[in-house]
């Protein structure tokens, strides 16, 4: 069985708290995938949940695993120092996803993303981080005008506050109904030039595409 490096907890006092909850939605089924868990695909020889964890670590204050339900968190209870959490509102997607994260998260400031973007990057985030508190929501926009929902910073108590309506079903309307920064594409480059934190992996073809390994750790 491969063994997977998790990162230590930061000893932090109370000065150097973040107040971040980082929350990585592992829910989704991988149709396209034929159900394979993507997060234990391999990049670097680190799979991906794992690159994740180690890059996000240092910004947060914990992490939460936001599965579909709470038998899918038993592929995960060999992780330390990070919390499962199933959905509340099954079958709704990121949405529910999302909704039940904000329940859980111990702290004010929401760190999304989806555990099929392996390239994610430290810095890009800490840019993201640095907007927050002036905004309810730091989201980057594509030059399409695609919003990056699952890659972006949002403030806890603006998220409880919409939804707490059940009748949200997509993200995007989150950026329509709070206090919203969009960051664009242009500002992300100066940091992360080829634009690699935004590679989602959906199907075997994306693997070609990036790069990445496809194989999965036997667990």
């Amino acid at each position: 069985m491969t063994k997977t490096r998790y990162p230590p907890p930061e000893e932090k006092n109370h000065s150097q708290k973040k107040q971040v909850s980082c929350l990585i939605l592992v829910g989704g089924e991988a149709k396209r995938f034929f159900g394979t868990e993507k997060y234990f695909l391999t990049l670097d020889s680190d799979c991906f949940l794992e690159r994740q964890i180690r890059i996000l670590t240092p910004l947060c204050d914990e992490i939460l695993l936001i599965t579909r339900d709470s038998s899918q968190c038993t592929r995960f209870s060999d992780i330390p120092h990070v919390r499962c959490i199933p959905d509340i509102r099954r079958g709704t997607g990121p949405v529910g996803g999302l909704h039940a994260g904000v329940i859980s998260a111990l702290y004010p400031v929401i760190l999304l993303v989806a555990c099929d973007m392996p390239c994610i990057k430290r810095e890009v985030f800490e840019y993201l981080l640095s907007f927050i508190p002036s905004y309810e929501a730091v989201i980057p926009v594509q030059d399409s005008g695609i919003y990056e929902m699952l890659h972006a910073v949002y403030q806890r108590e603006a998220l409880a506050r919409i939804l707490c309506d059940s009748s949200i079903t997509r993200l995007s309307i989150l950026a329509e109904k709070i206090h919203t920064k969009l960051i664009t594409i242009n500002e992300i480059r100066k940091i992360d030039p080829g634009l690699s934190s935004f590679t989602n992996i959906n199907s075997r073809e994306d693997l070609k595409k990036a790069g990445i390994g496809g194989s999965a750790p036997d667990r």
